[in-house]
């Protein structure tokens, strides 16, 4: 079983680049590849959430070994289409891989996880937040670099995109608050601040309108 994990976790962190990268090639909009970004990174955190409470269920009734068959239809399922509708690219000038970012995510990553599960196990403790508070130091570290770097191993910039925001939003992941509004006691005012209000502002556009 911890094989099978270790397994799992290995396929796991190299699916996310690959699929990054193609998203990369595949669109070459600035807007239309915040937009898909944003989407993958919405559909991998959801599946992050909803796959424990799938494993839960299925150990309720199942064979223990059967929450690791979850993925197979969907492997299979890219086995057969993947050929014919993702297009195959490879860059002839690709980027040299940066070991000091791939340290730089280690570092950053392993603590969090680490002071996470200690904190979650035993309460709160100085080494559990100190590793944390030590992960987000390199992870700052790392994210300035990969902002410096001509071929960054992860490109921040993306997810700094209006397209990708919108995505956030329409999905709720990033709500926009209201803008604070003075209060008048005159309901005649209140009323034309109101009409002001909603005429200067700019209608609402829908997130997929990126594409």
């Amino acid at each position: 079983m911890i094989a099978a994990r270790a397994l799992l976790g290995t396929a796991g962190a190299t699916l996310a680049p690959s699929t990054l990268a193609l998203i990369s090639n595949m669109f070459r909009d600035p807007k239309q590849r915040g937009l898909a970004i944003g989407v993958w990174l919405v559909c991998f955190m959801s599946g992050a959430a909803i796959g424990p409470l799938v494993g839960g269920v299925m150990l309720e009734d199942f064979w223990w070994g059967s929450v690791f068959l979850l993925g197979v239809p969907a492997m299979l399922l890219l086995l057969v289409l993947g050929p014919a509708l993702l297009p195959e690219y490879r860059d002839t000038n690709a980027g040299r891989l940066d070991l000091a970012s791939v340290a730089l995510s280690l570092a950053a990553i392993l603590p969090i996880v680490y002071g996470l599960k200690e904190l979650a196990k035993a309460g709160w403790h100085s080494l559990p937040v100190a590793a944390i508070v030590a992960g987000l130091v390199f992870g700052t570290v790392f994210v300035r670099r990969q902002r410096s770097l001509a071929d960054p191993m992860l490109d921040v910039r993306s997810s700094s995109s209006k397209a990708c925001h919108r995505c956030g939003r329409a999905c709720g992941c990033s709500p926009r608050w209201p803008r604070p509004s003075s209060v008048s006691s005159s309901p005649r005012s209140s009323r034309g601040a109101s009409a002001r209000r909603t005429s200067s502002e700019p209608a609402w556009r829908s997130p997929w309108s990126a594409c």
